[in-house]
């Protein structure tokens, strides 16, 4: 009679690759492990997954996944993961992320990959199935570039004389998973080079000392007319830009959805900085950094979600102003109509708002529906003595309003406190005074 072995949990796993193709000299491509158990228990102790990279592959990052404790370094061929999260019979545990780098001189290659999944519980016996294999052909990189830039007339053009802005955080993304990360130079221009061909890529930018996501990118700055939303021949690579070449989409506000052929060199990937307004002194009418600002959605005809209504999801619900003094907040194009309101907490040195000296103007203001702008005061910097200081704390407005812009909010500063060490000569001097109108009093008396 046949023996029936006990339950016991039997680990296997997969293992994939994006994008498509990888690139010689390229470090955006990565791996990912996922292990499964496929056996009639749960898994117990220590489950081990170990990778050897083939020739001309090395890790161009450490290996992470949710719950994975993993060792291999930067330019090394070897890594291994562990973890003790358990895997139900029948589930499958979290995968782990294995970015690589592609030496020079392999285009036309196929490089197969191997990992190995191990411990867990599983019994000796159910071990023959516990390898992947992953073959990824190489080919040519691809690049993309743009500039990030001060729109002073919200024309969302590089126009002459528009400041470029250095030091803005720019992020490449693939499938969701950051593989690459760079600054905008003293043009306000950034590259990426050396990637590998595929779909799926994002990019996005961040404000350089606050760590906000920005919105809203564009995929030229030159204004030419995009034809159809993407490359007049998605076979072809590109070293032009016909509107947009790599089919970005942009309703979260970053350039979603690109893709890059082999050859590719895409230009004009770009974000102007249009921001919602600057926070400023109203008495010597410089930004302020330090302030808090929040926003908040009332009465809303339907249900804000942060995480999908707004750029860069509910982390940027509240924004702490750099030394520029700017703030903005970026609605989808899905966000339902709400009262949004904003609420300033002053920094240091700073009274609560509103401002006595410049109050503000009572809201909410209805936002008319795009295209174009709601421009609050005209020019895009905090106003000069003179210049018009009108501005709101809510609006009503949706995804389908206009964008709000040059919403630029004053805080008074704290009263100048007399310094303890002259408190001493005022009183002396207050004494004068009295005592000098006492006796032209007294003089006044006597003549009397």
């Amino acid at each position: 009679f046949a023996e029936i072995p006990d339950p016991a949990p039997d680990l296997v796993l997969s293992k994939t690759h994006a994008p498509a193709s990888f690139a010689e000299g390229s470090s955006t491509g990565y791996f990912t492990l996922t292990p499964a158990n496929i056996g009639a228990t749960d898994t117990s102790g220590i489950i081990t997954v170990a990778d050897t990279l083939p020739a001309g592959l090395t890790l161009a990052a450490a290996a992470a996944g949710s719950g994975w404790n993993c060792t291999g370094s930067v330019g090394g061929t070897n890594l291994t993961c562990t973890s003790t999260q358990v895997i139900a019979a029948g589930g499958t545990g979290n995968p782990i992320i294995v970015r690589v780098a592609v030496g020079a001189g392999l285009a036309g290659q196929l490089l197969t990959n191997s990992a190995v999944v191990s411990g867990g519980g599983e019994p000796a016996g159910l071990s023959g199935n516990n390898s992947a294999q992953d073959t990824v052909a190489v080919g040519e990189v691809a690049s993309v570039s743009g500039t990030v830039w001060e729109d002073l007339n919200h024309d969302r053009i590089l126009d002459v004389g528009e400041r470029r802005l250095a030091g803005w955080t720019v992020e490449l993304l693939l499938n969701g998973n950051l593989v690459g990360s760079t600054s905008s130079d003293a043009n306000g221009e950034y590259r990426f080079d050396s990637l590998s061909p595929g779909e799926g890529y994002q990019i996005r930018f961040r404000h350089p000392q606050t760590g906000q996501i920005w919105g809203d990118a564009v995929t030229n700055e030159q204004g030419i007319v995009p034809s159809q939303g993407s490359r007049d021949n998605p076979n072809a690579a590109v070293n032009t830009n016909t509107g947009n070449p790599a089919g970005a989409t942009t309703g979260d506000g970053t350039l979603l959805s690109l893709v890059f052929f082999a050859g590719d060199n895409v230009i004009q990937q770009s974000l102007p900085v249009d921001p919602s307004g600057v926070v400023y002194n109203s008495s010597s009418r410089q930004p302020i950094a330090g302030a808090t600002v929040t926003l908040s959605a009332l009465n809303c005809l339907g249900v804000f979600d942060a995480d999908l209504h707004l750029v860069g999801g509910s982390a940027s619900l509240s924004v702490v102003t750099g030394t520029d003094g700017l703030y903005g907040f970026f609605l989808t194009a899905t966000a339902p109509q709400c009262d949004y309101t904003l609420e300033v907490t002053a920094p240091g040195g700073f009274q609560a708002p509103p401002s006595n000296v410049i109050p503000p103007t009572m809201g909410p203001l209805t936002v008319p529906a795009a295209p174009g702008i709601t421009a609050i005061q005209p020019q895009a910097t905090a106003p000069a003595p003179g210049d018009d200081t009108t501005y709101y704390f809510s609006f009503t407005l949706s995804g389908g309003s206009q964008d709000v812009v040059n919403n630029h909010i004053p805080l008074d500063p704290m009263p100048t406190a007399v310094p303890v060490n002259s408190r001493p000569a005022l009183l002396a001097l207050a004494l004068t005074f009295v005592l000098l109108g006492w006796r032209r009093a007294v003089k006044r008396s006597r003549r009397s």
